[in-house]
């Protein structure tokens, strides 16, 4: 009895702390977001089940995690479904990368910078996931000095990685080369140790052995999470494994394949699909739909689960009019060149809510909001009040907007998110993309 004592109080422990997680996930979202959720009567299908959430933006995976575990059941708060989170946030340096705070209170970041919070994440049921090619350059050093020691940064990185870190730091590149590698986890490097990058931030034989380091460790990550589905457990992930760049929908990566085909031959996926009103003055909102459950999903070919994935997600999608105004932007800009006389509020509301409704009729998802004439104006306000703000709209006569759009590209970095510095491009290509699917997606109760 005695010796059976820790490992009860262990679970304990997980448990209260998972409990705790959820209920945290299930608020703090609520503080930059309205959250709409559909489709909770998916989530509570037996499991095994493998919950594949879209990731386009960062807060993708806290903000419904609370709703749904709480309403799946207390087995499932507490340990029958666990998760899979990018192998960089058991790092020391993850709270310093991912807490934002403002300029003023940065030293704040200096001392959460040492602290892991690997332990408690594995202690909550919450595995490492390795990305093969794309981390943050910390991570990459940090494994290197803990597996095979210190030493010169001219030795081993790159020049083009030296070069960089020299810009950032504005110091000579001879003088970064002459550093030890440990040197680089002082704080003038943090920021420009952050962006994600490959092995080939290594040099020679310094690189092979990174590569072949993190294919060992990815493939144990994965190993260990199939272990988990094979006994039955469920597990809640993104597939894509990154953030969208650009709006759109990210590739789905060989991981997901490989846990899958190790699973109980009785797995189901259920696939939580997150759209965001982001384009508004007023306050955004947050639109998760969980869609019914695609059946054994083991025995389905890779291409044939990409494709029922990707099409679930898309069917489920939410238009708002952050995506609908989007498009009326677009097309009256098209027009304008043609010698279109500028819209007004009312000519806006008007064909955003013709849309709107053209929608529901075919059962896809909408923002109901639209459906009233006063909800579809308060909406398209709110849209053109932040499009004038980002210079999208200029007024023309009294009540009079003309459309200026510009260049629509969505330019940044694979690991980065678009929709803060290009929101029209990233809400453009949002709704180009579910307007690829057609079939109407059955969701009792959605909406």
């Amino acid at each position: 009895m005695t010796e059976r004592r820790p490992d009860n109080m262990n679970r304990w422990w997980s448990a209260a702390g998972r409990v705790t997680l959820a209920a945290a996930f299930a608020t703090i979202p609520r503080v930059a977001f309205a959250l709409d959720i559909s489709g909770l009567e998916h989530a509570r299908v037996q499991p095994p089940v493998y919950f594949a959430i879209s990731h386009k933006r960062d807060l993708d995976t806290m903000a419904p995690l609370g709703r749904i575990l709480f309403h799946r059941g207390r087995r499932s708060l507490t340990r029958e479904v666990r998760f899979a989170m990018r192998s960089d946030s058991f790092e020391p340096g993850f709270l310093a990368r991912a807490v934002a705070v403002p300029r003023w209170v940065r030293a704040f970041l200096r001392l959460v910078r040492p602290i892991s919070v690997g332990p408690i994440l594995r202690g909550l049921g919450i595995y490492p996931l390795t990305d093969y090619s794309m981390r943050p350059g910390e991570t990459w050093i940090r494994e290197y000095l803990r597996v095979e020691g210190d030493t010169s940064v001219g030795a081993i990185l790159a020049p083009w990685m030296i070069q960089r870190l020299a810009e950032a730091t504005r110091h000579d590149p001879d003088a970064v080369a002459r550093l030890m590698l440990s040197d680089l986890l002082a704080w003038r490097f943090h920021d420009p140790l952050q962006p994600r990058v490959g092995p080939d931030m290594f040099a020679g034989a310094a690189r092979r052995r990174a590569e072949r380091r993190v294919v060992e460790t990815a493939k144990a990550e994965l190993e260990a999470i199939a272990g988990w589905m094979r006994r039955g457990g469920s597990l809640y992930g993104s597939p894509e494994g990154r953030l969208s760049p650009d709006g759109r929908i990210s590739p789905i990566t060989s991981g997901l394949h490989r846990i899958l085909r190790e699973a109980h031959p009785e797995t189901r996926l259920v696939t939580i699909m997150i759209v965001y009103d982001f384009m508004t003055s007023r306050r955004k909102r947050t639109f998760v739909t969980l869609a019914p459950p695609i059946e054994r999903v083991p025995q389905m070919t890779p291409r044939t689960l990409d494709e029922a994935l990707r099409r679930a997600w898309l069917r489920s999608a939410r238009f708002t009019c952050t995506q609908l105004g989007a498009a009326f932007l677009v097309r009256r800009a098209q027009t304008a060149q043609m010698g279109a006389e500028p819209f007004t509020l009312d000519e806006c509301t008007d064909a955003i809510a013709a849309e709107t409704h053209a929608l529901a009729e075919q059962g896809r998802q909408i923002d109901r909001r639209l459906l009233t004439k006063r909800g579809a104006r308060e909406r398209v306000r709110g849209f053109l009040a932040f499009a004038a703000r980002r210079g999208y709209i200029q007024p023309a006569n009294r009540g009079y907007w003309l459309a200026t759009l510009g260049d629509l590209t969505v330019d940044v970095p694979a690991w980065d998110v678009g929709y803060r510095d290009f929101p029209l491009g990233y809400a453009w290509n949002e709704y180009n993309e579910m307007t690829t699917v057609s079939e109407p997606l059955a969701l009792p109760g959605a909406g």
